[in-house]
This record gives C-alpha cells, sequence and structure tokens, in this order.
C-alpha cells in the first residue's frame, strides 16, 4: 500500500525535476518563455490556435482559454495559424505578453447538407443509403470543407511537445505540467468520453428506434448494443465518416451475437 508519506516525497520529487528542467532550460539554451492570448476581433478567446517558432521549429497551442506558451529567443519569428482565420506574425521580446487578434478569412464556404434520411424499420430506408461515403465524396467534388474539429486544448505527448521540442532549446513547461501531473492523462479520457458521447447521440438521431425494435433490441438494451458494436473497427470507422449506409451493413452483422448474450443474461 503507498503512504502518504511516499505520495508527498513523490510530488516533491516531481516539483525539484520540474524546478530543474526549467533553469536548465533558460542556463543552456538562453530561451525566454512568451506567453499570451489569441483572440477574435470581439475579443473572444480562441483555443488550439498553432503558434510556431519560424526558427527553431518548435510548436505550441493556446489552452481551452485562449492561453500559450512558446519558447523563442528576443527577435525570433513566431507565426500563429487557425483554421478560417488569417495568419498572423509576432516578434519575440523580453516584454513578451502577447495579445494576438486573429482576423476571421475573407472566403468561407458554408457546409452543404447531403442527405436527411433517417433510418427506420422500414427496409425501403436502409436501400436509400449507400456503403461508401457519397457526402463525403460530393464534398470534395463541390469544395465544401470539412467540419472543423472541436475546440480544444491538445493533450500533450512526452515525444513530441516535450522532449523533442527541447532538442531545439525549448522547454514546453505547460505540457510538461501536464504530463507530470497527470492532467495529459485525464484530459484523454475524457476526449475519448466525449467523442463516444457524440458518436452514441448521432446514432440515435440518425437510426430510428423503430429499426432496432425490428431487430428484437429491447428499448432498454439499445445504448447496450451500441456500446457492445462500437469495439468493431469498421463501426469506429463508418461512425466517425458519418456514413449511416455503411453503419447498417456493418452493424446487422453483430445483432445475432448481441441477441445471445442478452438472452443468456
Amino acid at each position: 500500500m503507498v503512504t502518504l508519506k511516499a505520495l508527498l516525497l513523490k510530488k516533491n520529487y516531481l516539483r525539484l525535476l520540474l524546478f530543474f528542467l526549467v533553469i536548465f532550460s533558460n542556463l543552456i539554451f538562453g530561451q525566454n518563455q512568451i506567453s499570451g492570448i489569441v483572440q477574435t476581433e470581439n475579443g473572444l478567446r480562441i483555443p488550439n490556435a498553432m503558434l510556431v517558432n519560424v526558427a527553431t521549429g518548435a510548436k505550441s497551442y493556446s489552452n481551452n482559454i485562449g492561453e500559450f506558451y512558446i519558447g523563442a529567443k528576443v527577435g525570433e519569428t513566431i507565426r500563429v495559424l487557425k483554421d478560417n482565420y488569417d495568419r498572423q506574425t509576432i516578434t519575440a521580446s523580453l516584454n513578451g505578453n502577447f495579445v494576438v487578434t486573429l482576423v476571421k478569412s475573407a472566403e468561407e464556404i458554408e457546409e452543404v447538407t447531403v442527405s436527411n434520411i433517417k433510418v427506420t424499420g422500414n427496409i425501403d430506408d436502409a436501400s436509400r443509403l449507400k456503403t461508401d461515403d457519397s457526402a463525403e465524396r460530393l464534398r470534395r467534388e463541390v469544395g465544401t470543407p470539412k467540419a472543423p474539429e472541436k475546440p480544444r486544448e491538445k493533450a500533450p505527448e512526452m515525444t513530441k511537445n516535450v522532449l523533442l521540442p527541447m532538442l531545439f532549446g525549448t522547454l514546453n513547461v505547460d505540457g510538461l505540467y501536464k504530463i507530470v501531473s497527470g492532467k495529459s492523462r485525464q484530459m484523454k479520457s475524457l476526449y475519448r468520453y466525449e467523442d463516444s458521447q457524440d458518436d452514441l447521440k448521432w446514432i440515435r438521431t440518425r437510426i430510428d428506434d423503430s429499426y432496432f425494435k425490428s431487430a428484437e433490441i429491447p428499448d432498454d438494451q439499445i445504448n447496450s448494443f451500441l456500446n457492445f458494436i462500437m469495439v468493431d473497427p469498421d463501426v469506429r470507422r463508418y461512425v466517425k465518416a458519418r456514413n449511416e449506409g455503411g453503419l447498417i451493413v456493418t452493424m446487422e452483422k453483430h445483432i445475432p451475437e448481441f441477441l445471445k448474450r442478452i438472452k443468456k443474461d
């Protein structure tokens, strides 16, 4: 059993390690840690904006409230990029607490809704859907942009976000803290849960309950069935692509096995 004393010693050790890493970065590489916020013209914070140190190639991202940190020497150029916004450039300075304002790009193409079919217990509904991703194919032909990624902070990785930047003389203090404290792991778990809930909600919106009833799946077992089939990589792929036809075809293969399981229970 881990004692309270051992936990306190571990916590103090991690703090000491973080302190020495910061000192090491400043003494050896002579780097400054510039910080600031990324916002819109209306003052709204912009999360997940990418910042790139042109001189070193080091990258960082604004967090969920638009704050950012990135290593840079005085005079180095930092580019700030975000989908659907014009790129901005700042120059690192000693008093580097920056406010970066991004302006919306002049041209935006609205996303086209291709299909409004909702699958019911009627087999004719399922036959109207194709197993290929016609919506994605039309998107490419028309030039409609993909739906934007969720505006959330990326969970840092030790190799990619901490160790590699250190080779170029940059210490990602924020990323290191999130990894050492366990926050990065918590963020990944939260994102997986949020994504799974969004996927289940999309399926329930697109496929009527009468479809499951016709397959003899009880109402109170529908969500259990959906969680059961989500272990199949093909199911996850079709759900991610929002391809109802491919989902239906793949999903039906799992119905007999699920019915056997609930009958045993």
